[in-house]
């Protein structure tokens, strides 16, 4: 699966749980008074299970997908002092 496809599934879930905690709201809030506690907790419970879910995905996308390779900290401070480097000539251009 390519990275968009993942990610445009990764929304897809995304607005589907929140559509179910948006229903769970109202259910509660326009039934609340006949459901009895049991229901509640399951509704609550499922809820937390599937953000957890969803967030877990997201989390495990953006490590395999978004994050890139790592630098070695030598090779980040040579980088850093090239750009300060580069910089002082566009100055000295400018001046």
């Amino acid at each position: 699966m390519e990275s968009s496809e993942i990610r445009k599934y990764l929304h897809d879930l995304n607005n589907a749980l929140n559509a179910a905690k948006i229903n769970a709201y109202l259910l509660r809030r326009m039934h609340g008074e006949v459901l009895d506690r049991e229901t509640v907790d399951g509704l609550d419970g499922a809820i937390y299970d599937a953000e957890r879910l969803v967030a877990d995905f997201h989390r495990k996308v953006h490590e395999e997908h978004a994050s890139p390779p790592a630098v070695p900290t030598a090779q980040l401070a040579r980088q850093s002092d090239a750009k300060i480097h580069q910089n002082d000539i566009y100055l000295d251009i400018l001046a």
